[in-house]
């Protein structure tokens, strides 16, 4: 209990373009909820000091909104 209350809980909101309309598209774009994805946050997470590379964290998409502008 007091390991997982150590961790802050981080919201992420994320924008992303639908790209389905465009003629190469592919079902491998294709993104839904319960799908997961990662973020690289380097001022939360850090860099891998072996890699050099962001570190990231796996996520689960909880909520999707469209915004038709």
């Amino acid at each position: 209990m007091l390991e997982d209350g150590s961790k802050p809980k981080i919201t992420y909101n994320i924008s992303v373009v639908d790209i389905a309309p465009l003629p190469w598209y592919t079902d491998d774009y294709t993104v839904g909820l319960g799908d997961t994805t990662f973020i690289e946050d380097i001022d939360f997470f850090g860099i891998n000091k072996v890699t050099g590379l962001p570190n990231r964290e796996k996520v689960i998409i909880k909520g999707i909104t469209f915004s038709l502008d």
